[in-house]
């Protein structure tokens, strides 16, 4: 009867190696997360320390995405972290995470296309590209790129909030998942995956197709013009890069409605 009491040997090394395990892969995932930060931060810093950066629209575009890689990288360490020790936190909290970490998320190739766009009214039209591409209108664009990756959860999150008023007040394992109520909102995200990513491929191939033709037939300033298609190239690779997280997610979902949300893999 004892025995019935105690925990073997192997049963105390094994929860001992685990915990050590947890506390490792945590502190790997939050100092990473802590340096690229402070890297993504110094580059800020640069940018807003002359004014010249601060009215370029290519650079407030650079400085957006490097704020919105650095907002995504903080969410998303603090929702490893949880994830990681098995915490159940309050859903509205869990809520606001899952909003910020999708919303930036999509942020990433949404800028790409934007940026890209930006050099190809450089290179395509340079005498419009001052009136074009102004401060103000790029916050414009800004705001209007968080608003399209913002509707698919707010969507999601009114949903929930009609179909159980009290749905902020439960606690839960926090994933996106979690906010899913019906199959058919799998499909949607699916979609949207797809939609945005196909959308930003077709925009970031077209403007280097497009200032490629312009460097092949233009006779002076043909640095700025092959400096701008480097850029739309290394663009083009980001979101190559992005992809891999797309694909990610839609494997993850995919395994979602196959294998049910009582699997391990969904908390």
């Amino acid at each position: 009867m004892f025995a019935s009491y105690t925990k073997s040997p192997a049963t105390v090394l094994n929860h001992a190696i685990n915990t050590t395990t947890t506390y490792t892969e945590t502190a790997v995932a939050v100092l990473t997360s802590l340096f690229f930060c402070f890297v993504n931060c110094v580059m800020l810093f640069a940018l807003k320390s002359k004014r010249v950066f601060q009215e370029t629209p290519r650079y407030i575009l650079f400085g957006h995405m490097l704020m919105n890689d650095s907002v995504l990288l903080l969410v998303t360490t603090i929702m490893y972290t949880v994830a990681l020790c098995f915490l159940p936190i309050p859903k509205s909290i869990c809520t606001l995470l899952v909003f910020i970490s999708y919303c930036t998320f999509f942020n990433a190739p949404l800028t790409l296309a934007l940026m890209s766009l930006e050099r190809y009214v450089a290179i395509c039209f340079p005498l419009r590209h001052c009136n074009i591409a102004t401060p103000k209108r790029t916050g414009i664009a800004i705001g209007f790129i968080w608003m399209l990756s913002s509707i698919n959860i707010i969507a999601d999150i009114i949903l929930a909030l009609s179909v159980n008023p009290n749905y902020l007040a439960d606690i839960a394992f926090c994933t996106l998942e979690k906010l899913f109520l019906f199959r058919w909102q799998l499909d949607k995200y699916q979609a949207f995956d797809v939609l945005y990513f196909v959308s930003v491929a077709v925009i970031i191939i077209f403007t280097y197709i497009s200032i490629m033709i312009t460097v092949r037939s233009v006779s002076s300033d043909k640095d700025s013009a092959k400096k701008a298609l480097k850029t739309v190239l290394l663009h083009l690779i980001q979101l190559g890069l992005c992809l891999t997280s797309f694909l990610y997610a839609t494997i993850e979902r995919t395994l979602y409605t196959v294998i049910g949300s009582g699997s391990s893999l969904f908390i």
